[in-house]
């Protein structure tokens, strides 16, 4: 039988020592210093991935999974004070939009609903106070105050208008930043308790409906309380929907009915009443 190039190489070898396997020529080369091209174009296919060890690397923050920055409006007639503070906040890391008169800066924070309004007390077109109402009757942004005055009944109209803080010109850069911060936490602990009281409220009002509607099975068909809660419950099961919403569909034709019987014995009212003045 003929035997291959290769297979003759392999048989010549099984009578003399074992050649060394890359890999270990590859860690001699490395215990005695010494490297070739052979060696790194292996090494290079034995590990192609490297690892940094610096610890950026390790422990660092990625960039895509970084939370947006709070947007905040700066609103303010004096320019320098605009291009000071703005400089400063945009230097912490947030966006700033900038107007120079109350009207604008409504409209911006209609259009953009911005994290934070510092807006000056007096400002052309409308004024601070009346801006901060409507921004708290129009949106969710939190407002601090600018001014030069530190009177207390105009501090007092102030955060009766909305706002969440007062400071005093001139202002430092630091001091409004630590303000910022205060105010920006303080911003979302009372959103957060405005999104419990809403669902407290809905829970609340989802109840009330069971109980009313419970009361309308028992006053309809003259059971106890125990079997109409029974009733809603198997009619929330069949049709695959909440006990709350069957409870709100039953009020809610309930209503409806209740409605088209009086705007039906209206009319029949006013035909009898046209009947009996008919000669």
């Amino acid at each position: 039988m003929r035997l291959t190039a290769a297979a003759k190489g392999v048989r010549r070898r099984r009578g003399g020592s074992r050649p060394a396997m890359p890999g270990g020529a590859a860690a001699e080369s490395c215990r005695s210093g010494r490297t070739n091209d052979n060696d790194s174009e292996l090494m290079g296919r034995i590990a192609p991935t490297s690892v940094s060890s610096s610890p950026a690397a390790a422990t660092g923050p990625r960039s895509d999974a970084a939370a947006p920055s709070p947007t905040i409006l700066l609103a303010d007639d004096d320019p320098l004070i605009v291009a000071t503070l703005g400089h400063g906040l945009r230097s912490a890391g947030y966006q700033v939009l900038v107007a120079y008169d109350g009207a604008h800066a409504l409209e911006i924070c209609l259009e953009s609903n911005p994290a934070l309004a510092i807006v000056d007390y007096a400002m052309p077109g409308l004024t601070g106070v009346e801006l901060a109402r409507q921004i708290a009757k129009r949106t969710s942004t939190a407002v601090i105050f600018l001014s030069a005055y530190s009177d207390q009944a105009i501090v007092g109209g102030a955060i009766d208008a909305g706002a969440m803080a007062y400071l005093v010109k001139p202002v430092d850069t630091e001091q409004l930043l630590t303000m910022v911060r205060t105010v920006l936490q303080r911003s979302r602990e009372f959103r957060a308790l405005q999104s419990q009281a809403e669902q407290l409220n809905t829970a609340l009002q989802m109840s009330r409906n069971v109980s009313v509607a419970t009361g309308v099975l028992m006053e309809k068909f003259g059971i106890d309380q125990q079997e109409a809660l029974e009733r809603l419950r198997r009619q929330a099961r069949s049709t695959r929907t909440r006990l709350e919403e069957v409870a709100t569909q039953l009020l809610r034709m309930t209503d409806e009915t209740a409605r088209l019987y009086g705007a039906l014995g209206q009319r029949s009212q006013v035909r009898s009443r046209d009947g009996d003045t008919k000669p």
